[in-house]
């Protein structure tokens, strides 16, 4: 257990969701963390690790449903290459997200028109087809127009 005192509060809980619960209150607007020690002593002085970038990719990782174990070999971890190939994973993540939707979308607005592929564009005379929903009250009109 973790005890936490604040000025006029207490917060307790799991050792192991403190950060997540600070994390959270912090992400709610109910406190700011100021961290005692310079973060910047803790991290590689490089160009391409900011930490911006490293909140990031703290973030998505603990976002993630499955969580691997954490590498303990120091020798052989590069933290520029890691944060590589976590900011790639995340972009592919959203890419995959975002063409999933639209084609959930896209099925959903062509299943009323039934299973069927587009013919080939020679095969219409370079004709197009368009689709449209009538409403009921209209079908009488469509019908006599032949």
């Amino acid at each position: 257990m973790s005890i936490l005192q604040l000025k006029k509060a207490a917060l307790i809980g799991l050792a192991e969701e403190k950060l997540q619960m600070l994390d959270a209150l912090q992400a709610l607007g109910l406190m700011h963390i100021i961290p005692l020690q310079d973060p910047q002593q803790h991290v590689q002085t490089d160009d391409s690790v900011n930490p911006e970038r490293l909140k990031r990719a703290l973030q998505y990782l603990l976002s993630c449903r499955e969580k691997r174990r954490q590498v303990v070999r120091t020798r052989q971890f590069s933290l520029v290459e890691m944060l590589d190939r976590i900011d790639h994973s995340r972009t592919r993540r959203l890419e995959l997200m975002s063409r999933r939707d639209f084609l959930e979308k896209r099925i959903a607005d062509l299943t009323p028109w039934g299973d069927f592929s587009f013919p080939e564009p020679d095969a219409l005379a370079q004709q197009k087809l368009w689709f449209y929903l009538v409403p009921n009250f209209q079908m009488p009109v469509v019908e006599r127009s032949g």
